[in-house]
């Protein structure tokens, strides 16, 4: 699961529950301007059926938002900074399998000096 925020309102924050087996999250050095640079992707898919989820792709389509997430392994990492947000993007899917139809998939990506940072909330 993630929980997100715009990083212009830290005290709005949103959860999401992306579906079983679809959250990756992909961190790959790139040059930055002759130093090392991350970037970051979190992708992952969520059922466009479920109510409490039908407005947040609206609402932070493009939008740059900060965004903690947990792995299957229960580590919490943090995406994007006030100073450096991520960039939230999503697409309509409906696949030609069951759990591929209505959905949404989202990628929140963001390029920064550091890699992304353990977290935990206190």
């Amino acid at each position: 699961s993630s929980d997100l925020f715009p990083s212009h309102d830290i005290s709005s924050w949103n959860r999401i529950d992306f579906t079983f087996d679809t959250l990756g999250f992909e961190e790959v050095p790139v040059d930055a301007g002759g130093n090392t640079g991350y970037l970051k992707t979190l992708s992952g898919a969520i059922a466009r059926d479920r109510k409490e989820f039908t407005d947040i792709p609206q609402k932070y389509r493009n939008t740059m938002v900060v965004v903690v997430f947990e792995d299957r392994n229960g580590v919490r990492k943090l995406i994007g900074t006030k100073e450096c947000p991520a960039l939230f993007k999503y697409n309509r899917s409906n696949g030609p399998k069951p759990y591929d139809m209505n959905m949404y998939q989202v990628d929140i990506i963001q390029t920064d000096k550091s890699e992304a940072p353990y977290y935990q909330f206190e």
